[in-house]
């Protein structure tokens, strides 16, 4: 017979145990309580940030600062395109990835990977034979050099 579970009928009680050690720093809780912050606050009337910072942020102009962010965003968007294993080798970490790339000495290392195409060798010349007539010779005498 299915079971109901109505607001008068007998509660059951679950308990949350978690023996494994977290990641989380007992030590910060007091730091990330907004009732000690905004308590913190209105004390001195400066928050941490600020008077550690002091309101200098660096003499960075915006554009400079988005385009470095760009170039970032645009190394991290190609490393993670890169196959896995050839990730792996570079331990996931872009900084190694392009360090490694940016090193002339690898360039064979690349071709072999599939990371980078040879060039292709210069077309051969064909010779070629262009008879002119006399008259054609006599005006390439008469052209001035500088025409």
């Amino acid at each position: 017979m299915p079971k109901f579970i109505t607001a008068y009928g007998k509660k059951e009680v679950h308990d949350l145990s978690c023996p494994e050690t977290t990641r989380t720093i007992q030590s910060e809780k007091q730091n990330c309580d907004m009732n000690f912050i905004l308590k913190k606050y209105l004390k001195t009337r400066t928050l941490d940030h600020v008077r550690q910072y002091q309101g200098e942020y660096g003499n960075y102009d915006p554009i400079e600062f988005q385009d470095a962010m760009n170039i970032v965003v645009q190394a991290k968007n190609m490393f993670e395109s890169v196959p896995s294993d050839i990730r792996a080798r570079f331990h996931n970490d872009p900084t190694e990835f392009m360090a490694f790339v940016n090193n002339p000495n690898n360039q064979e290392e690349l071709y072999k990977l599939g990371l980078a195409t040879r060039p292709l060798p210069p077309e051969p010349l064909i010779p070629v034979s262009v008879k002119l007539s006399q008259e054609d010779l006599d005006i390439i005498k008469n052209t001035p050099k500088n025409a």
